[in-house]
């Protein structure tokens, strides 16, 4: 058995259309994973069929629950955030949505090994973005793409083993695909990264690319800015699509009381303290390219794309992405999703944003 937890995903309103996504759903209640029942009754009539499940959890995603358990002042505050009492108050009810997250994993964990399946089952979490924070969700950078990846194979994964190897989201299908005895399907983008899970110090990618095109279609603009982006073991190439346009999402400009309303405090240290300020630009505006040394600046705060000793790099990274879109047809953001979107808000009667109406009447 594969059993993969995404969080925080919810299939029924991220995962479509339902025509290329079929799945048999089943909801369980969301203070436990509720797996136990199914799996036995699964193993007792169908005990040799192979079974992929997963478990979609909201957690950890907006509105945070209340603190149970953290303290503010023991909140460490990464470079790419602003130290606010609002902000360290913030962290402690994410931590406490992520701690009943992880209760949620273990109640999963443990009705898997209830039922005798420890031995016989692939266990993954993941999730599918970084945090509600400026430079994290809706971004390309780390915090925003790096996702938790943990695996549980009991004979096949050594306990505790690492691997510093790049995936990508792209490879989790192959890799399934290859689990399950499967043949290899050579249309699909990634590519199974099984050998590595066998062997951590084996290298999978040398590269991995990123993309997010946004949401033009939102009443207030929130995520509206195409970038595309490679990743190496070292370096990170950012060519943002949109750089006139000034970049803001629902956690900067939203009435969200975990995001917008904290990021209110960011804006007002922002006017007496110059470091908070310059941040704050950074979040807002961007360069057409931005390119990093992910050794030496891991929160991408300092962006070398017009260093001249980093030109070579520059153009070797610009040159895969270039390549990488043409091989997709990429061109930003394309006229037939935004068409069929549009038709969605005016079947639905909801608002469209004036600049949007032209397409409507083409």
């Amino acid at each position: 058995m594969i059993l993969g937890i995404v969080s925080p995903l919810r299939v029924s309103k991220d995962v479509k259309p339902a025509s290329v996504y079929p799945f048999d759903g089943m909801k369980v209640n969301d203070k436990k994973a509720g797996l136990r029942e199914f799996l036995a009754d699964h193993t007792k009539t169908n005990p040799n069929q192979p079974l992929c499940f997963i478990f979609n959890t909201n957690r950890p995603h907006t509105p945070y629950p209340t603190n149970t358990q953290y303290k503010p002042e023991d909140m460490i505050i990464p470079p790419d955030m602003l130290d606010t009492l609002a902000t360290r108050e913030m962290l402690t009810r994410y931590y406490t949505e992520i701690s009943e997250m992880d209760k949620q994993v273990g109640a999963c964990l443990a009705d898997v090994d209830a039922v005798g399946l420890k031995d016989k089952t692939v266990f993954i979490y993941t999730s599918d973005q970084g945090g509600s924070f400026p430079r994290a969700k809706w971004n390309l950078y780390d915090a925003g793409i790096r996702m938790p990846f943990i695996v549980r194979w009991p004979g096949r994964v050594k306990a505790g083993t690492v691997t510093q190897s790049l995936a990508s989201s792209v490879d989790i299908l192959p890799t399934f695909i290859e689990i399950a005895g499967g043949v290899r399907v050579d249309s699909l983008h990634g590519r199974s990264f099984l050998p590595t899970l066998m062997n951590p110090d084996k290298k999978h990618h040398e590269k991995i690319f990123a993309t997010h095109t946004g949401n033009p279609l939102h009443t207030r603009g929130y995520n509206d800015y195409a970038m595309r982006a490679v990743r190496t073991d070292k370096h990170k190439y950012v060519l943002n699509l949109d750089p006139d346009k000034r970049w803001y999402s629902h956690c900067t400009d939203s009435d969200d009381k975990d995001t917008g309303v904290i990021y209110r405090t960011w804006i007002e240290k922002a006017k007496t303290d110059q470091a908070a300020a310059e941040l704050i630009d950074k979040i807002h505006h961007r360069l057409v390219e931005e390119l990093y040394d992910l050794d030496a600046d891991p929160y991408e705060l300092n962006n070398l794309a017009g260093a001249p000793d980093h030109q070579k790099i520059l153009k070797t990274l610009r040159a895969e992405v270039v390549q990488w879109r043409q091989s997709l047809g990429d061109e930003g953001e394309p006229l037939e999703a935004l068409m069929n979107h549009l038709f969605q808000l005016k079947k639905k009667k909801r608002e469209i944003k004036p600049e949007y109406l032209k397409y409507l009447s083409s």
